[in-house]
């Protein structure tokens, strides 16, 4: 998504511009989530960095579990 933003597309739409920022706010970064360039290569990660992503992903986790059960709670499963 980073990326995205750096095409003359979208820095010339403001239309793009939004979505793409309501679409990074919405959706999560998964791409914090993923070490595995690290342990290929056997890079060394810091422990801020694997404690923060290990809460990102806590976090992530917490809030679509917190979101289902007050879809469902209203839900009649009968």
């Amino acid at each position: 998504i980073e990326s995205i933003h750096e095409l003359s597309m979208v820095k010339n739409s403001d239309f793009l511009t939004y979505t793409i920022k309501a679409y990074e706010f919405l959706l999560p970064t998964f791409y914090k989530l993923n070490i595995k360039g690290y342990v290929l290569s056997e890079k060394t990660l810091s422990n801020s960095y694997l404690f923060t992503t290990l809460g990102y992903g806590i976090l992530y986790s917490l809030v679509i579990v917190i979101v289902s059960l007050m879809i469902f709670e209203r839900k009649n499963l009968d």
